[in-house]
């Protein structure tokens, strides 16, 4: 008799723990998903962005309705954006069933020629977004910073956080800036160096491009600044670094 009773208790525990347990999961599972979208071609509160938003929620939805809050992630809200238009600019759990995060479109700013005579653009960051016929941004048609010399995406990318480097002194990279060429270095005594080819017409040449970046970027501007017009038109600065840490940029006038 006292054996049964043992195994009424534990039955019962088990009954109390399982309930409990699925109490919880309807509580405390994904059930809403609020989103903010920050856009450069659609207006706030048009009916494309409210379409936008729809299919971004239900993307969201089929990964994690009725999934246990605290086992959403930002990273995996960003997987479900990835390689889309879009991306995770902020995330938060509303307990206790709501997922609130914003997406912002991401900025179409790089393009790479392909062999089939098209282009491969890539956003700020140097992710690849779509493929065109045309070098054409979305948002103004104006032509997006062609890249040269880069083979792999590694590369774009480390060219894309140059960029970004040298949008802080010189402006929005698209506004002033027509190519980036990427030099690759030839022997073991040589480093990799970019130039910037800017719309004005003179090129800034950055060597050993990947090392103290913003060094010879805010010394380049330096210079940049107190170039006549004229000298803007044409010619190249060269960025470098003396062995004892001063940045150093030089102008003349032909490569």
């Amino acid at each position: 008799m006292q054996h049964i009773r043992k195994l009424v208790l534990i039955f019962s525990a088990v009954i109390f723990v399982v309930i409990t347990v699925l109490g919880m999961g309807l509580i405390f599972a994904v059930r809403n998903v609020n989103i903010t979208l920050l856009s450069y071609t659609c207006e706030a509160d048009s009916n494309e962005a409210k379409a936008e938003i729809s299919e971004i929620k239900q993307k969201v939805l089929r990964k994690f309705q009725g999934n246990f809050m605290s086992f959403v992630t930002e990273e995996g809200v960003s997987e479900v954006l990835n390689g889309g238009k879009y991306a995770l600019e902020k995330f938060e759990k509303v307990y206790p069933c709501t997922l609130e995060f914003t997406v912002k479109e991401r900025r179409e700013t790089y393009a790479k020629s392909n062999e089939e005579g098209g282009f491969l653009l890539y956003d700020d960051k140097g992710l690849y977004i779509k493929s065109s016929e045309e070098n054409i941004n979305v948002i103004d048609g104006a032509s997006n910073v062609l890249l040269e010399g880069v083979s792999d995406s590694s590369e774009i990318i480390s060219l894309a956080e140059a960029g970004e480097i040298f949008s802080v002194r010189f402006g929005a990279m698209r506004s002033v800036t027509e190519k980036i060429i990427l030099s690759k270095a030839q022997s073991s005594l040589e480093k990799d160096k970019v130039t910037f080819i800017l719309r004005c017409g003179v090129m800034i040449e950055i060597r050993d491009y990947k090392n103290m970046t913003a060094g010879k970027i805010d010394a380049a501007y330096r210079k940049y600044e107190n170039l006549t017009g004229e000298q803007k038109l044409q010619g190249i600065i060269y960025c470098t670094v003396t062995l004892d840490g001063n940045f150093v940029a030089t102008y003349s006038l032909a490569p």
